[in-house]
This record gives structure tokens, C-alpha cells and sequence, in this order.
């Protein structure tokens, strides 16, 4: 199994002033046109949607 690295850290968990845990991902904002307003980690490579 391939490890995804592309990531950064959306969101970090804090308690007590020490950081518990931290979600990776990458995002990307668009305009209504399509255009890219914002974007963080790899939001050109490939993903595998599913539920959850």
C-alpha cells in the first residue's frame, strides 16, 4: 500500500496547551467560473472518494 503524503494540516486538536492530533488533507476553493481562489497540499493528483 502506497502512503499518501501529499497532505498538510487542516486542523490541529488542542488540550490542555499541548497538540493531541492533527488532520492532513488538501483543499482547494473555487470561483463559480472554476477558477482557483485558494488551494493547500495536492489538489492535482488523483482521489478515491467514498462513504463512510
Amino acid at each position: 500500500m502506497k502512503t499518501y503524503a501529499g497532505g498538510v494540516a487542516l486542523a490541529s486538536i488542542e488540550r490542555s496547551g499541548f497538540i493531541e492530533g492533527r488532520h492532513h488533507g488538501s483543499v482547494v476553493v473555487l470561483s463559480a467560473t472554476g477558477d482557483v481562489i485558494a488551494s493547500a497540499g495536492d489538489v492535482v493528483g488523483p482521489i478515491f472518494p467514498r462513504s463512510s
